[in-house]
């Protein structure tokens, strides 16, 4: 039995909106930066860089602490839990993100020094 409606690729009509839509999608991903890529950096960038420094690599996997800034599973549900339930732990994130992520919670803490030594109780000394 022949298809009632044709792909668009065998569609013999010009002007076809199903070839439109697919050109559309396929454009808007080649041509469109992700939100993140497209993320500028951290108001603090040079201090979670210095951080991370001393703690592991952005793609650190070792349970119970994850990614550069080895944060743990309370870090990432209290302060990433959208994409902590999209992307998985923060090994899986980019180092924009995980900085990001580490700048967000500080800023939601009142840019606390206190907090911040309590997160990064070994690394953060000398990087503030």
């Amino acid at each position: 039995m022949p298809l009632k409606y044709p792909l668009a690729a065998d569609s013999p009509q010009e002007g076809n909106p199903v070839r439109y839509v697919i050109l559309a999608v396929i454009a808007a991903a080649l041509l469109l930066p992700s939100e993140v890529a497209a993320k500028p950096r951290t108001p603090h960038h040079s201090m979670w860089m210095c951080i991370h420094s001393k703690e592991a690599s952005w793609t650190d996997d070792g349970d119970p602490y994850y990614g550069g800034l080895q944060m743990g599973w309370w870090f990432m549900r209290t302060y990433a839990s959208r994409l902590l339930a999209v992307r998985g732990t923060a090994n899986r994130w980019s180092a924009n993100e995980q900085m990001w992520v580490a700048e967000n919670a500080w800023r939601r803490e009142g840019y606390s020094i206190r907090w911040l030594r309590g997160q990064w109780p070994n690394t953060s000394y000398g990087c503030i």
